[in-house]
């Protein structure tokens, strides 16, 4: 993911509808406030568009444009977006116990450096 400048945040606009209700809105007080950043799979024609403020993270957009390593920035932080991102947030994050729930809640920091996520095989 690249950091993007705030003004890049217009560009935005569709993925982060202002009013949104719940969540989303965090990207209307990042947009009001400056506290905050803006990111994406690339810099012009984004198809992968992020809003992170403190330890929330945003994502919207094609999951398909997005390597789970340019996910590694956000390690510590919980993420909302849609079920398309599952498979990709699995990647980057396998140790959150709450994989299959990211794309209607926030997910929890992942485990920590040097564990992994427990298999069949560990029972």
């Amino acid at each position: 993911m690249i950091e993007l400048p705030a003004a890049a945040a217009t560009a935005f606009s569709h993925w982060f509808p202002a009013g949104a209700p719940g969540i989303v809105g965090l990207a209307e007080h990042v947009r009001a406030t400056g506290n905050g950043r803006w990111w994406a799979d690339r810099p012009v024609d984004a198809r992968t568009p992020a809003v992170e403020c403190g330890d929330l993270l945003l994502l919207r957009g094609d999951p398909r444009a997005l390597d789970p390593e340019a996910l590694a920035p956000f390690a510590l932080h919980r993420v909302e977006a849609p079920a398309r991102f599952v498979p990709v947030l699995r990647a980057a994050f396998p140790c959150s116990p709450r994989g299959s729930a990211w794309s209607t809640s926030t997910m929890p920091p992942p485990c920590r450096p040097g564990r992994r996520a427990a298999r069949p095989s560990d029972a």
